[in-house]
């Protein structure tokens, strides 16, 4: 039986196996149920062909080089474990950003920080910004994985205004930080 995504990521040893799998569907595992078409850069492209297909002017195509993803493009955003996929996916493709919401919790099984975090990184770190509350659970590994991917201090931004809904949420659901939004979407502007 697959394991379930939600607790596949508490596991150090299938992660990066199962990442590469969710991620670019290249990797199968018999971890995760998923084929290969149904990994993240597989559908999306499928999904920004179609779009330059049935919208033909509405410039889908600029996400696209020929058929394959335009990274150069794109910034990629996620929460919990997509924030994790969107730094899985950007060590590998060059992207103009990287916005991690309280993202990625994965270790290794002697609870250390997962090891694929220390892999390289195509995109330039200059480019990669972390977000988390500083009163959600996590916050502490959080950090620890932003250290460890080289997220420089000045683009780690640990939220503290009153929780609203759920301080693990907050940082992409809570409209009181609509402005950090916006201003890290105009810095990473292609």
């Amino acid at each position: 039986m697959p394991v379930r995504r939600s607790s596949l990521w508490w596991f150090g040893w299938p992660v990066r196996a199962a990442g590469q799998q969710r991620v670019w569907g290249d990797a199968p595992t018999s971890l995760i149920a998923d084929g290969p078409a149904d990994a993240i850069v597989p559908r999306l492209t499928r999904l920004l062909q179609h779009l330059r297909q049935v919208e033909p002017s509405a410039g889908w195509e600029q996400f696209l080089q020929g058929d394959a993803l335009r990274g150069d493009r794109m910034v990629l955003a996620g929460q919990s474990q997509g924030g994790g996929m969107a730094a899985f996916l950007a060590q590998t493709l060059p992207v103009a950003g990287v916005l991690m919401f309280s993202g990625g919790w994965d270790h290794g099984p002697g609870g250390d920080v997962a090891a694929w975090y220390r892999r390289a990184s195509v995109t330039p770190l200059a480019r990669w910004h972390a977000v988390h509350h500083a009163a959600e659970p996590q916050a502490l590994r959080l950090t620890q994985i932003d250290e460890v991917l080289g997220v420089p201090q000045i683009q780690r931004h640990a939220l503290s205004e009153p929780v609203v809904n759920n301080a693990h949420t907050e940082g992409i659901s809570n409209p009181i930080y609509r402005p950090l939004w916006r201003d890290l979407l105009a810095r990473m502007r292609p």
